[in-house]
């Protein structure tokens, strides 16, 4: 399906609730997949006590982390 222009539709996911396209449980938490493609990832991972996988992620480009909710 496509949008305006051939364009992919605008999808939107409430990260809250723990909404993405694609759920993944992991010994270090849930990781929610929000969008994968043209040498991008975005997902969002909940964490509830799980350890730190210091090697899930390592990137020589500039990355964004943003903290929604936490404590």
């Amino acid at each position: 399906m496509t949008g305006e222009g051939g364009q992919p539709p605008v999808r939107l996911f409430n990260v809250l609730r723990g909404e993405a396209d694609r759920t993944t449980a992991t010994g270090f938490g849930d990781v929610g997949t929000l969008f994968s493609g043209s040498g991008i990832e975005l997902v969002w991972v909940s964490k509830r006590g799980e350890p730190v996988d210091e090697d899930w992620f390592r990137s020589d480009q500039v990355d964004l982390m943003l903290v929604v909710q936490g404590s």
